[in-house]
C-alpha cells in the first residue's frame, strides 16, 4: 500500500488539500472542508469527503486529520 501527504492549507475555516499524482499525466487531486464540528466529526468520515478517483482509476484516500493520501485502489492495467 503506498502512503504520502497532502498539502494543507486554510483559509479561515475552509480547508483545502492538494496532491499530486501522475497517472499517466500530471494530475491535481483536490479536497475541501470546513472547520467545525459537524465536519470532522461526520462529513470527514465519508467516501464523498475523503476518497478522489484518478484518470487512470487509481482511488486516493485523504486522512483529513494526519494529511495522509494512501492509495486504495490500483488501477486493473497497473495489476495485470
Amino acid at each position: 500500500m503506498t502512503t504520502t501527504h497532502a498539502k494543507f492549507q486554510s483559509l479561515g475555516r475552509d480547508l483545502y488539500w492538494t496532491h499530486c499524482v501522475w497517472s499517466p499525466e500530471f494530475e491535481i487531486l483536490r479536497w475541501g472542508g470546513y472547520d467545525d464540528a459537524y465536519w470532522w466529526n461526520t462529513v470527514s468520515k465519508s467516501d464523498s469527503a475523503t476518497v478522489r478517483t484518478a484518470k487512470d482509476g487509481k482511488r486516493y484516500r485523504l486522512d483529513p486529520q494526519t494529511n495522509v493520501v494512501t492509495v486504495e485502489q490500483e488501477s486493473a492495467t497497473l495489476s495485470a
